[in-house]
């Protein structure tokens, strides 16, 4: 069997699907995506679902190719958003 790493992690329509169930949910406290492959575009996908959220309390985004510029937008998710804790960074 060849490793062909494109087959693993999210997709774009994966990181959508995420982010439209944020939007509605009221429930969920945690969200844990580490090592999903998430790069800046999928991570301001999902975070876009965040925005309305008033559950979610704590993202892990640990084991992702996050670069400083999008931490430092998530991290001013913590600022507007219910988020207290972020990974591998607390707010």
């Amino acid at each position: 069997m060849n490793y062909d790493r494109a087959m693993f992690g999210m997709k774009l329509p994966d990181c959508r699907s995420v982010a439209k169930m944020l939007e509605k949910s009221e429930t969920l406290v945690t969200l844990a995506l580490p090592g999903n492959l998430l790069e800046d575009d999928k991570i301001r996908m999902i975070a876009s679902g965040l925005v309305d959220n008033h559950s979610v309390t704590d993202l892990d985004l640990s084991h992702n190719k996050v670069t400083s510029s999008q931490m430092h937008f998530c991290s001013e998710l913590c600022v507007h958003t219910a988020l207290q804790q972020l990974s591998p960074m607390h707010c």
